[in-house]
């Protein structure tokens, strides 16, 4: 079983290669891990949001946790994420993982019929925990949920035998430190904003999990090690980078994971479809896109 303790680091969350027809590109997902291992990540993260698990059927996302567990052989842990829209189907899911040899899993509240109270949020995290064999990170994500765990549920939480940590991506900086606090050995912290990444490492968060370390994630390991060894002037030179290596995301004329993805196109990983409704990038946006993939080659 992964030891906690030692999970820190750049945990990229993966995207996942899609043929025009939506199923799995199988060998496309193969060279991305590659690449990212290459890279120097410290994990890596199947099935979450920069892996449109909501979008793609139960059995490409079964298929896709299986590639990926086969292409790592073990070199980082691989965390798989269990979201769904209700308890008891996350609980397949939670079923579902365990058997494929990931290492951890990652749970958010249930969308569409979201939480109420945060005593029904508890009740699905505590859930989870007990139908898990293998370490369970929370995933705050209020942005798709609705709804945000507040501290005192996080605080308690954490206290749940196979709640070892969590995925922060509020962007509630203050609520975020208030988390890092939190943070030990059994309990490990990492941020999910991209853009408060830098910040966060040198405040004492244990990793970070950016969707653009699937294009530059030796860029994005630089950061973490800088911000590891407190080198404050190189992790703001770095972040400069990839603050504006984030703007891929955001060009009008594209989705943000169909933007990621044509990124990834030019650099020979896999083709551009993102699940519909999102849509590859238009000939403006994707000219856009790779002027900055021309800037920022070298740390991909």
């Amino acid at each position: 079983m992964l030891d906690i303790s030692h999970l820190s680091g750049i945990v990229v969350p993966l995207a996942t290669p899609l043929h025009a027809d939506e199923s799995v590109d199988d060998a496309s997902l193969r060279r991305l891990v590659q690449h990212v291992l290459r890279g120097g990540v410290n994990g890596v993260f199947v099935m979450g949001s920069t892996g449109e698990f909501a979008a793609v059927t139960d059995s490409e996302r079964r298929r896709a946790v299986e590639i990926v567990v086969d292409e790592v052989k073990g070199k980082v842990p691989v965390l798989a994420g269990v979201g769904d829209s209700s308890t008891r189907r996350a609980l397949l899911r939670v079923d579902e993982a365990q058997g494929l040899g990931v290492d951890a899993l990652v749970a958010i509240m249930p969308y569409y019929h979201t939480v109420n109270t945060m005593e029904e949020a508890k009740a699905h995290f505590e859930a989870i925990a007990k139908a898990a064999s293998l370490p369970v990170l929370m995933y705050n994500i209020p942005q798709r949920i609705g709804v945000s765990l507040t501290i005192d549920v996080v605080t308690d939480l954490r206290e749940v035998g196979q709640i070892v940590g969590i995925k922060d991506s509020s962007e509630d900086f203050n609520r975020f430190q208030a988390m890092i606090r939190m943070g030990s050995a059994a309990f490990r912290v990492f941020q999910g904003s991209e853009l408060a990444g830098a910040a966060s490492l040198l405040m004492g968060a244990h990793g970070c999990v950016p969707g653009m370390a699937n294009l530059a994630p030796r860029l994005w390991v630089a950061i973490y090690e800088a911000g590891h060894e407190g080198n404050v002037e190189r992790v703001r030179e770095l972040n400069r980078a990839a603050s504006e290596l984030n703007r891929i995301y955001s060009f009008e004329g594209s989705s943000p994971i169909g933007g990621l993805k044509a990124a990834l196109e030019m650099i020979g990983i896999c083709q551009p479809y993102p699940a519909r409704p999102m849509s590859p990038p238009d000939t403006h946006a994707r000219a856009r896109i790779e002027a900055e993939v021309k800037r920022f080659r070298d740390w991909m």
